[in-house]
C-alpha cells in the first residue's frame, strides 16, 4: 500500500529569523504559481488538537510542543500538504507553497449530485468513515455535500473524495473534529477498507454537567484503543492496564474446496448497484463470506507472550516486529463496543513489514504496514481520540 504521507504540492523554504523562536514555528503559506499569500489557510499538528489559521497575509505562528508528528496545511481547492516537523525548524520560518487540486475520480462514474445514489453511497461511507461502534450515532458530519463518490465496477471498489475538509460533530466526545480526507477506498469482493487523512480536533464548550460527560465517554473509547495500547507499551504496564496477549497462527484450511458459485457471485455483484452489492444481507455478499471463512483454520497459542517477543528498541525508538497475527485482548471491559457483540475488545494485528517503529505521543509512525481485524477495525472516526489524550481522573 501507498504511505499515509506524502511531500506533495509545495515547495518548503527555511530562512534564519533573525531572534530565535523558542516556543513558537513561524511560517507563510502562498501559491505555488503566483506566489500570492494564501489567508485563512489551516494550519495544525496531525491528530491533535494544536492548530491556527494563516492571516490576512498568509502568515501563521504555531506553538511547538515536542511533538514527532506532522505539520498539516489545507486550504480549499488546494492539495493538503503534510510534512514532518521538529527541532530543526525551531527559529526558522517555513513558507508553504501550495499546489491546485488536480481531481483524480474522474476516470471512474462520479455521483457528486444528491439524488438517490448520492445518499445511498453516503450512508455507506458513514459506516465505513464513522464505523458502528458505540459512538457513531453521536458524530455528525455537518457539510456532506463537500463529498464525492465514485464505483469502479471492474474492482468492485467504490471511492470518495472531499472539496474541503469535512466537518464533523462529535456530540459524545465534545470534539469538533477537521478532516482532511486523503483517501478512501473500499473493495466490496474482500470487503477491505482504508481511510486515510488528517483530523484537527476542536474542542467544544459545555456546561460542567456535558464536559463530565464528555470526558467519561472519550475515557470509555481510550480503554482497550490502539492508542492506550502503544501508550501501556511505552510505559511498560501492558498487564496492569488490562491488555493480554497470544499468538495466532492462521494456515490454509487443507479441506477447503472453492465453491463454483463464488464466480457467479462476483458475477452477479458486479450487475448490481453500489448499495445493493454492499449489503451484508446480500445473498451474493453472504456465498462469498462463507467461503472466505472456510479458506483458513487458526491456532490460538495460550502462552504468555512477553515484551522480547514481539518488541525492539533501537537507537530510543521502539519497533514492534513479529511474524505471526498478534491477539491483543483488553479484559477490563465489559461494555458492548459494536452492535451485537459483548465481551473482551479482542483485535488481530498483522505486520506487513519486518518491523514498524511506535511514537510515545501513541502513534503508529507506519499505520499502512499494520492490518487489523476485530475492534480496533471498528475504531474508526467515530471512536477517534487525539494523540495530546490523557484520561483524567474525576474529581471527587
Amino acid at each position: 500500500m501507498r504511505s499515509r504521507f506524502y511531500l506533495l504540492g509545495f515547495v518548503l523554504l527555511l530562512a534564519q529569523v533573525g531572534v530565535a523562536q523558542t516556543a513558537r514555528l513561524l511560517g507563510k503559506i502562498v501559491d505555488e504559481t503566483t506566489n500570492e499569500p494564501l489567508a485563512f489557510a489551516s494550519i495544525y499538528y496531525n491528530n491533535t488538537t494544536i492548530g491556527t489559521q494563516s492571516d490576512i497575509n498568509g502568515k501563521f505562528s504555531i506553538p511547538y510542543k515536542g511533538l514527532n508528528v506532522e505539520m498539516v496545511v489545507s486550504y480549499v481547492g488546494y492539495e493538503t500538504i503534510n510534512f514532518p516537523i521538529g527541532e530543526r525548524y525551531d527559529g526558522k520560518i517555513m513558507v508553504f507553497k501550495m499546489r491546485h487540486l488536480a481531481r483524480s475520480m474522474q476516470e471512474f462514474e462520479v455521483s457528486s449530485k444528491r439524488g438517490k445514489s448520492w445518499y445511498n453511497n453516503f450512508e455507506l461511507f458513514k459506516k465505513k468513515a464513522i464505523g458502528v461502534g458505540l459512538f457513531a450515532n453521536n458524530c455528525k458530519i455537518l457539510n456532506p455535500e463537500a463529498l464525492q463518490f465514485s464505483y469502479d465496477t471492474a474492482t468492485l471498489t467504490m471511492r470518495a473524495s472531499a472539496d474541503e475538509m469535512l466537518k464533523i460533530e462529535h456530540q459524545a466526545f465534545g470534539f469538533l473534529i477537521n478532516y482532511s480526507l486523503s483517501q478512501f477506498e473500499y473493495n466490496i469482493l474482500t470487503r477491505v477498507f482504508i481511510i486515510k487523512g488528517f483530523p484537527f480536533f476542536e474542542k467544544m464548550t459545555g456546561s460542567p454537567a456535558q464536559e463530565r460527560r464528555w470526558r467519561n465517554n472519550q475515557k470509555l473509547a481510550y480503554e482497550g484503543s490502539m492508542l492506550h495500547f502503544v501508550h501501556s507499551i511505552h510505559n511498560r504496564s501492558l498487564k496492569q492496564e488490562g491488555f493480554e496477549l497470544n499468538w495466532v497462527e492462521r494456515k490454509p484450511n487443507p479441506a477447503f474446496v472453492e465453491d463454483p458459485k463464488i464466480k457467479k457471485a462476483v458475477n452477479a455483484l458486479k450487475r448490481q448497484t453500489l448499495y445493493e452489492a454492499s449489503q451484508p444481507t446480500n445473498t451474493h455478499q453472504q456465498t462469498i463470506s462463507r467461503a472466505d471463512q472456510d479458506r483458513f483454520v487458526e491456532f490460538v497459542d495460550t502462552s504468555s507472550v512477553t515484551y522480547e517477543d514481539f518488541l525492539v528498541e533501537e537507537d530510543s525508538t521502539m519497533y514492534l516486529q513479529f511474524r505471526n497475527y498478534l491477539q491483543v485482548k483488553y479484559i477490563m471491559s465489559g461494555h458492548t463496543w459494536v452492535s451485537n457483540q459483548s465481551g473482551p475488545k479482542s483485535s488481530l494485528v498483522y505486520l506487513s513489514k519486518e518491523r514498524v517503529a511506535l511514537d510515545p505521543s501513541g502513534r503508529v509512525l507506519e499505520p499502512d504496514m499494520m492490518m487489523l481485524e476485530g475492534y480496533w477495525a471498528t475504531q474508526l472516526l467515530g471512536d477517534l481520540l487525539p494523540f495530546d489524550y490523557l484520561p483524567q481522573k474525576e474529581k471527587d
